[in-house]
């Protein structure tokens, strides 16, 4: 599965494109120390603070909160999908099948 993220942080906003998760969290890592001054670890803790309740291991807390700034999804027969990929990813396990 192909992820984008529409990176509005930068001079010039641009589309990143990944091929798993874990390279959609540590670029929002990135983009979150741009836009907030906070790396992933100080994200969540604020946010955990705020009353979010606490994040899991897959970091889904942390993504969903970016993912109300910014444009992210999937990528399927070359058309950008926005859509909530930590469900995505949560689906994509052996016991639910294709």
């Amino acid at each position: 599965m192909k992820f984008y993220i529409t990176d509005t942080t930068l001079r010039s906003p641009e589309e990143k494109f990944f091929n798993t998760y874990n390279e959609v969290v540590n670029y929002l890592d990135g983009m979150s120390q741009r836009v907030y001054h906070q790396n992933k670890k100080q994200r969540t803790l604020h946010l955990e603070g705020l009353g979010y309740g606490e994040d899991d291991r897959n970091s889904t807390l942390f993504v969903r909160s970016m993912a109300d700034k910014f444009d992210m999804g999937t990528v399927r027969d070359g058309r950008k999908n926005r859509c909530d990929i930590t469900t995505i990813v949560a689906y994509q396990k052996p016991e639910y099948g294709d």
